[in-house]
């Protein structure tokens, strides 16, 4: 299939990046929400009413539904997007940051539905995404540091387990022992409860703090940006990664040995992508490449 540009070049300027996105949340969220919470309370009804377990297999559906629900509409919100939006980087960039779509090459991004058209369309435009030049814009708002302390929002799935286990042993007791399935997820969400809480108030889970002049880093200390090289964070794996030299050693020699670290940040409450945008900031202040 050849590829109308100029027809394309039509559609651009019609819609904002905050139109895009709009109606990126209401296909790609609300939808598989949706498709996720309905089967939920269907198998809780359905289960009471007919005294039956089976009902709960709807539960295990309702993720692969979801999956495929996604891989499906987000070709057609990209195919509708892309060629419609000014600025196709920031869209992207938002996309992901309101973790909306997976960055390109990534595993989940492979799962979604492509026809041939479809694929050859997106590719070209993926193409324009990697080949701009990424600026580092400073943001005035932002502190000359920032304190990442374990996320007080990650206490909700502990509180959800032990929130079904409740349930679940209401029911199993109403039901006068109702079935051995329901006594063992009861105590397979209690547990999992309990690791959950266990984790949340470990010792081992400590504030990074975040600056102008560097990092500092649980049972490392503190690094200073040039002494860093590649900090990144994985979206996928919710992993931050640092590779810094020992302070005095010059991070541009090639016989420089440099240590690599991955920290878990899912511990914490702050968005992967938004950790990714104020490290490139933080970092381009300390070596002067910001751009005001």
């Amino acid at each position: 299939m050849k590829i109308d540009h100029l027809y394309l070049s039509s559609l651009k300027n019609s819609v904002t990046v905050k139109e895009a996105l709009q109606k990126a949340r209401f296909q790609l969220l609300y939808l598989g929400l949706v498709i996720i919470i309905v089967p939920i309370i269907g198998a809780v009804i359905g289960s009471w009413i007919t005294n039956s377990v089976y009902w709960f297999w709807l539960i295990a559906l309702a993720l692969p539904m979801a999956l495929l629900q996604w891989s499906y509409c987000v070709v057609r919100w990209k195919v509708w997007a892309y060629p419609r939006v000014d600025n196709i980087h920031l869209l992207y960039i938002e996309a992901i940051r309101h973790q909306l779509i997976w960055p390109i090459g990534s595993w989940f991004s492979k799962t979604e539905i492509r026809s041939e058209a479809n694929d050859q369309l997106l590719k070209y435009y993926e193409e324009i995404i990697e080949s701009e030049e990424e600026v580092v814009e400073d943001d005035p708002t932002l502190a000359f540091e920032t304190v990442l302390f374990p996320g007080k929002h990650l206490w909700a799935l502990p509180l959800f387990y032990l929130g079904i286990t409740i349930v679940l042993t209401g029911l199993t007791w109403y039901r006068n022992g109702l079935s051995l399935f329901f006594w063992l997820f009861s105590a397979y969400t209690l547990y999992r409860a309990y690791l959950l809480y266990s984790e949340l108030i470990s010792p081992e889970v400590q504030p990074i703090i975040i600056g102008n002049s560097g990092i500092s880093l649980p049972d490392i200390g503190f690094v200073r940006w040039k002494n860093i090289l590649l900090p990144h964070v994985t979206p996928e794996t919710t992993t931050l990664h640092l590779h810094f030299c020992e302070d005095g050693l010059d991070p541009e020699n090639e016989e420089t040995l440099f240590t690599e670290i991955v920290i878990d940040v899912s511990v914490y409450s702050f968005p992967t992508s938004e950790l990714e945008r104020i490290l490139k900031i933080y970092n381009a202040r300390e070596k002067g490449q910001r751009h005001p």
